[in-house]
């Protein structure tokens, strides 16, 4: 797909939302699409680049809140559908959990550095993550109960049912590793026992929600849980 600027190299590209991989974006524009595709939008990265194949955080409106948005292998954002990673987005694009607009704190307007220093909003300090969260899918709910130990480590309990489910009650430890946290050890269930395929092997806090990355019968699965 050809864009109306200099030939842009697509550089920008997420596979699979792994929303917590999404990047953030501070000083693109949005742009319309010539014809024959004036009805669609695409996202200027305003580096030469622009956003496709997957996930990408944009505060457009500059309010320190970002909303997420899925753009396709040519750039086109998709807007009242289901992604390919089974998410819901709605007419203007941005991920919805059960009609509601999730939005990632950056608390920043423009280009100029978060208040904490990195990529990760404000609202995810350790201090804010402990309580109970909840995925929910077609064959899947799950819930991740969370407890801070110190600054660095996290007791965690998930528990899940459905067609997909462990049904099984784990515990684990993850283990804080940059911006995310890592699990640690072996996660266990109820009997002690330990699971092969652990459902959390990695995690990411953003605001409300966790976006966590683990195993299912050998496939790697990224889920986005919900603080209730």
């Amino acid at each position: 797909m050809k864009r109306n600027f200099k030939k842009a190299v697509c550089i920008m590209g997420v596979a699979g939302l792994v929303a917590s991989n999404a990047m953030t974006a501070f000083a693109g524009t949005w742009q319309k699409g010539a014809v024959p595709n004036e009805n669609r939008w695409w996202y200027d990265n305003g580096n030469g680049t622009y956003a496709s194949n997957g996930w990408q955080w944009i505060d457009g409106n500059n309010d320190g809140l970002a909303e997420c948005y899925y753009f396709d292998a040519e750039g086109w954002l998709l807007t009242n559908t289901t992604t390919p990673d089974n998410y819901s987005v709605n007419g203007d694009g941005a991920w919805v959990e059960n009609g509601v607009v999730m939005t990632k704190e950056t608390g920043i307007s423009g280009t100029e550095t978060p208040a904490n220093g990195n990529d990760t909003p404000v609202s995810a300090e350790t201090g804010d993550i402990s309580g109970t969260y909840r995925y929910e899918s077609q064959d899947l709910t799950a819930t991740l109960t969370l407890t801070v130990i110190d600054s660095e480590t996290l007791q965690a309990v998930y528990t899940d049912a459905g067609e997909s489910a462990f049904n099984e009650t784990l515990t684990f430890t993850m283990k804080k590793v940059g911006n995310e946290y890592h699990l640690e050890g072996e996660a266990t269930t109820s009997n002690g026992e330990f699971a092969v395929y652990p459902p959390i092997g990695t995690m990411r806090v953003e605001g409300n929600q966790i976006f966590t990355n683990g195993t299912h019968e050998e496939d790697t699965e990224t889920r986005i849980f919900i603080k209730q």
